[in-house]
């Protein structure tokens, strides 16, 4: 079983927080954004390491993976708050979704 419910209380109490800092009334679709947000946020770090840029040419692949893993954890924390949005136990889902990956495989 994935054991992702100490994150998903994690989270629920810093979104909760922030959602009472700023008054979002809609946090559903503020976790949305964030998504989108983050998603975009990693497609801008793998494209340095793929395309020349403007401020100093390509990054090596060695080069992104800090600030990769610290976009991928961005965007694991806002899928994990829009499944609380949600009332959805992300664990249960991801538990899942992995057996049924696994019984394609063996299918092969």
């Amino acid at each position: 079983m994935t054991d992702i419910t100490k994150l998903q209380d994690d989270v629920r109490e810093l979104v909760e927080r922030i959602n009472d800092k700023h008054g979002h009334e809609r946090p559903e679709l503020i976790s949305y954004m964030k998504v989108v947000e983050e998603l975009g946020e990693i497609t801008e770090v793998l494209l340095s390491a793929e395309i020349d840029s403007r401020k100093g040419g390509r990054r090596r692949r060695e080069d992104v993976s800090e600030e990769l893993g610290g976009e991928i954890a961005d965007a694991v924390i806002a899928l994990v708050s829009l499944a609380n949005d949600f009332g959805i136990d992300a664990s249960d889902f991801i538990d899942r979704k992995m057996q049924k990956h696994y019984k394609r495989l063996k299918e092969f």
